[in-house]
């Protein structure tokens, strides 16, 4: 069985580095077998055929080796410029630039001149809705009219708090409803989902449950870290950290969603002298500023945080989880959650905010945490109670028309005021301006500090506790079901699943509603996915 891997691009990235383990997770579960160069010989789901990858060209940082006792088999890259990324300004103002049939028609040639035909081929699509390129979307239900099989693997959705990327798709597309061009349905497409809960957003969507896979994203070992003492030593002669002081580390892009105030709000709620360490500085303009706007604003209110501690001239990796105490997450949206799992294989307890929606399957598996909570009250008086209820309403209601739909005022007042609850509210649910201004209340008053801590008291238990227990058992938990030859054994599992599917004509949703509904509910929304930090020195005043 031939299998071909469609990407915009190979460059270093989430998407790009789950095609890679999924290549070394099919070595490691054998469901192919390779020769001594690693051209593929058999197996039992595949059978002698080619792995091929499109892409639309850019490759930098593309790092595919194999790994372990397992030979990872090797692949055949394929570019077209066709995939890349849209340029959404110019096609929004002259229209796509090649049309959706020119584009399938492209991937066809490209895939019958490297041995894959549409009777014997899987084509696994990463992100073809999320609208990177309307035509690429729109090319998927004409490669299965064509005859192939497709796997299509969304990681991330237009309708979460992407309103750019759906607008766009909306233009393009301009099929009502859009969410039929989005899913594109017959018998032999299948879908694959991060997590359980993405799976059920698809079904109740009207995807047919025999249609729908999991594959959680394989963990590959941390390895061995350096020393402590070195590492820390490193850490106190670049930023100055103590020795003495618990190091928090937040292994992320400190892009919004990864509610950047909640980790310095950690940094005053530990129950001892502690510095949060944020890893890395966003790449996208708007992500930046919002990001350099939290940095000024925690060295205005001399609050312990390194920013930027895994970028140049900070510690690598392996340094940062060495010298780190705990690993911190405050997120309030993830995909698929690595941090969860690799946590526990760096030998780190994981402390912050719990996402149901995420950590389910991994407690399905056998995990704990302890040190995760869904919510980090903080007193709602401190900022005022109509304050947030303006603030929260403005914002989901900026939102709203952002996706071009409206709110019904009294429901969402209705929706707000049950976020208030006997005079507290999730900190992660204020704006990122009242966010700050809490952040200062709680810097100018102890008083304020010892209040939220004492509506957190879970938080001192996770800094007094040994949680090594935890840990290890949660590292085994992640070897058994998330390691390569378990993610192997899924992938191989969903593509026998579809090579045993008939090929049939398009079929419809049903007239289902569109995800967006499901996505932005007001029970869902945190405003600091949609809101960036700004005036922060007026708030400072």
């Amino acid at each position: 069985m031939p299998l071909a891997i469609l990407h915009y691009h190979l460059n270093r990235g989430g998407v790009t580095q789950v095609i890679a383990n999924h290549l070394r997770a099919l070595a490691a579960c054998g469901a192919v077998t390779t020769d001594a160069n690693g051209a593929v010989l058999a197996a039992d789901v595949f059978g002698k055929g080619p792995i091929v990858i499109l892409y639309g060209g850019r490759k930098e940082g593309w790092s595919y080796e194999s790994s372990g006792a397992a030979r990872a088999p090797t692949v055949t890259l394929l570019a077209t410029p066709l995939l890349e990324y849209a340029d959404y300004g110019r096609e929004l103002a002259e229209g796509p630039p090649v049309p959706p049939d020119r584009v399938a028609a492209e991937i066809v040639s490209l895939l019958m001149r490297h041995g894959c035909p549409p009777e014997r081929t899987i084509l696994h699509i990463h992100n073809h809705s999320l609208g990177k390129n309307a035509a690429v979307t729109a090319a998927a239900g004409r490669l299965a009219a064509a005859g192939y099989r497709l796997l299509l693997q969304p990681h991330d959705f237009a309708e979460d708090f992407r309103p750019a990327n759906y607008a766009y798709l909306q233009a393009m597309l301009g099929t009502a409803p859009l969410v039929e061009s989005l899913y594109p349905q017959a018998p032999h497409i299948h879908y694959a989902t991060l997590t359980a809960r993405d799976g059920a957003l698809l079904a109740a969507l009207g995807v047919p449950g025999e249609r729908l896979r999991r594959l959680p994203n394989p963990v590959f070992p941390v390895g061995e870290l350096p020393q402590r003492v070195d590492a820390r030593r490193r850490l106190r002669q670049t930023f100055g950290v103590s020795d003495d002081d618990a190091f928090l580390l937040y292994p992320v892009r400190g892009i919004r969603r990864k509610n950047l105030g909640e980790a310095l709000l950690w940094a005053m709620l530990w129950p001892t002298p502690a510095t949060v360490g944020i890893t890395l500085s966003p790449i996208n303009p708007v992500e930046a500023a919002n990001y350099d706007a939290w940095r000024q604003a925690a060295a205005a209110l001399g609050l312990p945080a390194v920013f930027g501690c895994g970028g140049d001239g900070g510690l690598d990796f392996p340094e940062n989880l060495a010298a780190a105490d705990a690993i911190l997450t405050t997120s309030v949206a993830e995909g698929f959650g690595m941090v969860f799992l690799e946590a526990c294989l760096a030998g780190k307890p994981l402390l912050g905010r719990d996402l149901p929606g995420v950590t389910t399957d991994f407690i399905a598996a056998g995990m704990r945490f302890p040190g995760l909570r869904p919510e980090l009250w903080v007193p709602v008086d401190v900022v005022g109670e109509e304050r947030f209820l303006g603030e929260f309403c403005e914002a989901y209601r900026q939102t709203a028309a952002d996706y071009g739909g409206s709110v019904d005022p009294a429901e969402l007042e209705t929706a707000a005021r049950c976020l208030i609850a006997r005079n507290v509210v999730d900190f992660a649910r204020l704006t990122p301006t009242l966010q700050l201004r809490m952040l200062r209340k709680l810097q100018q008053e102890a008083g304020q500090v010892e209040r939220v801590r004492s509506l957190n008291p879970w938080i001192a238990e996770a800094a007094g506790q040994d949680r090594s227990d935890v840990v290890e058992g949660n590292a085994a938990c992640v070897q058994a079901a998330f390691s390569l030859a378990p993610c192997g054994q899924r992938l191989a599992d969903a593509y026998a699943a579809l090579m045993g599917a008939n090929v049939g004509p398009a079929e419809g949703l049903g007239g289902r509603h569109d995800l967006t509904r499901s996505f932005l509910a007001p029970q869902r929304f945190y405003p600091v996915r949609s809101q960036t930090l700004e005036h922060f020195q007026q708030v400072l005043e």
